[in-house]
C-alpha cells in the first residue's frame, strides 16, 4: 500500500510516495524497465547491484545512491547477488526554485555517496516504520524531512533559501497566518485576504508560493488537517462532528481530504495514534 507525505525545503512543498510499511521493501526489488512521472531515489545500504537508467549502467556499491529523473526508463539488467539492503521512495514537487535546481543538477540520473547521517536516517525510519509506535507518522514526517535535505546535498543541488525574512515581511507573514487559523473552518477568499493587505491576487499568489509553497486554498486545507490531526489524536470527538467544526459540508467531503493527506481515513488515523 502507497503512503503520501508531504514534506517542505526552502519553504517549497515536496510529495513523497513509498510504501506505508518501509521496513517491508527493505529486501525487495524486482524491477522490470519501467519509468515514473516523479524522481525515484534508490539508497542502497548493503550489498552491491547494477542498475541501468537508459544506456547508462551503474554500478551501485554500498554504501551509495542513485537518483533518476522522471521519465528515464530504468532495469536492472540481472538478478542480485547475495542479499541487498535499500531504502526507496518517489517525490515530486511544483515548478519553483527548488525544482529547477533539481533539474540543472539531475538532468536524467546522478549516484553519490550515502553519508553516515543519511544511513543512519534510513535505518531509523525503518525502526519507525516497524515499531508503531505513538505519534509514529509525526516521527516519519520528521525524518523523511530531514533524508531529504541530505538526498539534495548528496547530489549536489544549490539554491537560495528565501526562508530568511524581517521587518515588513514578517508582519505581513503574520497576518497571513492570523487570517488563515480564523477563517480556516469557514468560507474565506483568496480575494479578502489580499484586500486585507492591500496586495493584488496575483502579489498575494507570489508571497504564498514563495514563503509556504503553497496557494491560498491548499493553506486553507493544511491548516484544517492540522486541527483535525490534532482533534483527532486528543479529543473523543466523534469524526462527523469535528468534520462539522472544521467547515465541512459534508463528512465524505472531510473523508476525501483527509485520506489525500495521509493516506488514510480519519479513523484509521484515530486508531494508529490510540493503540498502545
Amino acid at each position: 500500500m502507497k503512503h503520501l507525505f508531504e514534506v517542505s525545503a526552502c519553504g517549497e512543498a515536496i510529495r513523497l510516495r513509498t510504501h506505508e510499511d518501509l521496513f517491508q521493501m527493505q529486501y525487495v526489488w524486482a524491477c522490470d524497465r519501467h519509468s515514473h512521472a516523479d524522481y525515484e531515489v534508490h539508497l542502497i545500504l548493503r550489498g552491491s547491484c547494477t542498475v541501468n537508467v537508459g544506456q547508462t549502467p551503474y554500478d551501485l556499491q554500498s554504501p551509495q545512491a542513485l537518483l533518476i529523473a522522471p521519465g528515464q526508463y530504468h532495469f536492472l539488467p540481472q538478478p542480485l547477488s547475495g542479499q541487498i539492503e535499500r531504502f526507496s521512495l518517489c517525490f515530486s514537487m511544483k515548478k519553483g526554485p527548488l525544482l529547477s535546481a533539481l533539474q540543472a543538477a539531475v538532468p536524467a540520473s546522478i549516484s553519490f555517496p550515502v553519508s553516515k547521517e543519511l544511513e543512519t536516517l534510513c535505518r531509523s525510519i525503518f525502526h519507525e516504520s516497524a515499531a508503531r509506535n505513538p505519534f509514529r507518522y509525526d516521527m516519519l514526517h520528521t525524518l523523511l524531512s530531514a533524508l531529504m535535505i541530505h538526498v539534495f546535498r548528496g547530489a549536489g543541488v544549490s539554491v537560495t533559501h528565501a526562508g530568511f525574512i524581517h521587518g515588513r515581511d514578517e508582519d505581513m507573514l503574520n497576518k497571513i497566518d492570523t487570517f488563515i487559523e480564523k477563517n480556516a473552518s469557514g468560507h474565506a477568499t483568496a480575494e479578502q485576504l489580499a484586500t486585507e493587505l492591500k496586495l493584488s491576487r496575483r502579489q498575494l499568489a507570489r508571497i504564498l508560493q514563495q514563503h509556504y509553497g503553497k496557494g491560498f486554498r491548499e493553506l486553507l486545507i493544511r491548516t484544517r488537517m492540522d486541527s483535525a490531526q490534532w482533534l483527532l489524536k486528543n479529543t473523543q470527538k466523534p469524526v462527523l462532528q469535528i468534520a462539522g467544526e472544521l467547515g465541512y459540508d459534508s463528512e465524505s467531503a472531510f473523508y476525501q481530504q483527509f485520506r489525500a493527506r495521509f493516506g488514510m481515513s480519519p479513523v484509521q488515523y484515530r486508531k494508529s495514534h490510540t493503540e498502545s
